[in-house]
Order: structure tokens, then sequence, then C-alpha cells
């Protein structure tokens, strides 16, 4: 085997590997998430990716419990928004931030979310914020676990390679 057929052997994993360690962000495109409360019949929140960085432009949908389409709107360049439902009631909310990547959710507008003091309802967002960023947060052993993984798939690449390398030299 010459070192040419070699190398475009090994090209392609390599540029994978490379591709997963130089731009780990867009890895991370599919990470979207969508945080909303109620206030009367506004509903409030906003999309954001992991990291905590906002979704902008994000097409937001709300659809009724019917699942027909009943109001549209657009995050802002901190990804929030702010829809007016035409009711009180269960809606679905879907964020498109586009190439297919989007978050849902579900809230239920008016029961008592309308009839709490602003000063509590602030804080229970605020509180649930810090609880979805929490969750979001990366792990020193996810890291750990990611690098595990890129190193198992490897190793398994070169195995393959090594028999095949085997088997052509006899």
């Amino acid at each position: 085997m010459t070192a040419t057929v070699r190398a475009k052997r090994l090209r392609s994993p390599l540029f994978a590997l490379a591709t997963v360690v130089l731009f780990p962000a867009s890895l991370h495109a599919h990470g979207v998430h969508l945080s909303a409360h109620a206030h009367g019949k506004s509903i409030h929140g906003r999309a954001f990716y992991h990291g905590d960085l906002p979704a902008k432009n994000a097409k937001i949908t709300a659809f009724d419990s019917a699942e027909k389409p009943v109001g549209e709107t657009r995050t802002d360049q901190q990804g929030k928004f702010t829809l007016k439902v035409p009711a009180l009631g269960n809606y679905r909310l879907l964020a498109d931030t586009g190439g297919g990547h989007g978050a849902e959710t579900r809230i239920e507008v008016g029961s008592s979310s309308g009839d709490r003091p602003s000063g509590i309802e602030k804080k229970i967002v605020e509180l649930q914020r810090q609880l979805e960023a929490h969750e979001r947060q990366t792990r020193l052993r996810d890291i750990l676990g990611g690098i595990g993984y890129i190193l198992g798939v490897a190793g398994i690449a070169f195995y393959l390679l090594g028999r095949r390398r085997g088997r052509s030299r006899v």
C-alpha cells in the first residue's frame, strides 16, 4: 500500500475529528431552548442556545389546544418576545430558528398567573430562568464523557485501519 493511499484513507476520519475539535459551537446549534411565562393574555419569554446565547430573530408561533396557530412573533436581539393570545387557555409555543433548529414548550395562560402580584411573578420567572440555566450548564462529567467518546471512536477507526493493513500485507 502506497503512502498516498494511506493518506487518503486517513483523510476522512481526521477531517471529522478536526471539525469536532475546531468548531464545537456548531455542534450546539440544536440546543435551542424556550422559556415563557404568562401575564394576563400576553406571553413573555425568550429563546436561546446552549450557553445562554440569544436566539435572535427566531420565529415564535403559538398553537391553541386544537393545534391551530393563533399568534406569531419574532424574538429581538436578546432573544426575548411578547405574544398576545386571543383567549385564556393552554398553548403550545414553537420556536423556529431556521435550518431545522427549534424548541417548544407548553404554557397555561390565565388561570392564577394573572392574579399573582407582579413582584412575586418576577421572582418566579427569575428562579425559573436560573433553574433552566443550571440544567443546561456544561459540567466536567459532560466534557470528560465527550472526550472519552471521541477517543473511543478514534480507537475503533484505528483498529479497523490496522486490520485492513494486516490483510493487504498477506
